[in-house]
């Protein structure tokens, strides 16, 4: 969907559902997810229609999510075990790609994201019954450090310069801010805003942070936007705008 325009430009082709997708690093490719059977396979396709869709990983691989801020690696949910969903990713340098195994376990592993610096993994977990999040070192999984002290409805989303992280709790937009080195150091919680209508989904998140690092994108359950979004003091108002252009238009020919 074009911003300035408003155009909708569809970009992959066939049957089946595209249930994911995430953009490339220099925004002229989308990674996603495409239809294989009863799964899915991950594929890449350029965004201006030129070529074909390249098949990447041709099996059932599961979802996939995210793209590294670096374009090297692919995170995702395998789904191809009794215990899925579990993070897999791979590696898009150094030949074939190759889909390979980050956790495993008895529980759910979802969500993942890598760090702006390409050495950690925010995800969630349902271990004990509670989705909690985690950071972990990334490629090898270290220790885990919980994020989140209760369930969190939400995954974990990494602020653009990587020193704080966000996820939604109850229907509270939270932050959390991290430093990160050899370890991982946490901040407090800090709730910014509530999210009454916020449609959360257990087959994406429902939500991303702009790259500027300033702005929210939400789904929302068809509310107007002061019900979608309450905001809180000090902190500031969260706006969204439907058909912003035509406001821009009419605010341009005013100035002239």
């Amino acid at each position: 969907y074009n911003l300035l325009t408003g155009e909708r430009t569809q970009v992959t082709d066939g049957e089946g559902q595209f249930p994911t997708a995430a953009w490339s690093p220099d925004g002229s490719r989308l990674y996603h997810s495409g239809p294989d059977g009863g799964g899915y396979r991950w594929m890449s396709t350029a965004v201006d229609g030129s070529g074909d869709s390249e098949v990447l990983i041709p099996e059932a691989a599961g979802r996939l999510n995210t793209v590294s801020p670096d374009g090297r690696w692919l995170v995702g949910e395998g789904t191809g075990v009794p215990t899925a969903p579990d993070i897999v990713f791979v590696d898009l340098e150094g030949g074939d790609p190759e889909l390979q195994t980050y956790l495993r376990a008895d529980w759910h592993e979802e969500d993942g994201e890598v760090s702006p610096d390409g050495r950690w993994l925010a995800y969630q977990a349902s271990e004990g019954g509670v989705h909690a999040n985690y950071i972990r070192s990334f490629p090898d999984p270290g220790p885990a450090v919980r994020l989140s002290e209760v369930d969190a409805r939400s995954g974990p989303v990494w602020a653009p310069d990587g020193d704080a992280v966000y996820y939604v709790v109850d229907n509270g937009m939270v932050t959390r801010s991290v430093r990160l080195g050899d370890t991982v150091e946490l901040g407090d919680e800090v709730e910014l805003f509530q999210l009454p209508n916020w449609r959360s989904s257990n087959n994406f998140r429902a939500f991303d942070i702009h790259p500027d690092g300033d702005r929210f994108l939400f789904i929302t359950s068809g509310a107007s936007q002061d019900e979608a979004v309450e905001s809180y003091e000090g902190v500031g108002n969260v706006v969204i705008v439907a058909n912003w252009f035509e406001e821009l238009e009419q605010r341009m020919g005013e100035a002239r």
